[in-house]
């Protein structure tokens, strides 16, 4: 039996790089800030349950380009009418994720 090189694909491929992103995902856009934040959480809470090594969800962030600090990552998107904010924030004990929580909102004109 061959294996299609679609099929082929997807195993050789890390789960990550197979992962939506977080916030440029199908749901980024949406009627209001509250819906959007809403999507943006359940992606958030969907990868990185409690239980998650820091270093692992602090490397994907990264990856997807927000700046880490402390306690939290972020991504700021200046542009007209809104600056748009995306953060996720965490508690951790040794190490492990406990609790992720996420803040999505802008400034418009």
């Amino acid at each position: 039996m061959r294996l299609s090189s679609v099929a082929l694909i997807a195993i050789l491929l890390p789960c990550a790089a197979l992962a939506e992103p977080l916030i440029d995902g199908p749901s980024r856009r949406g009627p209001t800030f509250e819906a959007v934040e809403q999507a943006f959480r359940a992606r958030v809470t969907d990868a990185f349950p409690p239980g998650t090594p820091l270093p692992d969800m602090v490397a994907r962030l990264t990856d997807e380009g927000f700046d880490i600090l402390d306690g939290y990552g972020e991504i700021e998107r200046f542009g007209f009418p809104c600056n748009v904010v995306w953060r996720v924030l965490w508690r951790e004990n040794n190490g492990i994720v406990t609790e992720v929580d996420v803040l999505h909102g802008g400034v418009c004109l």
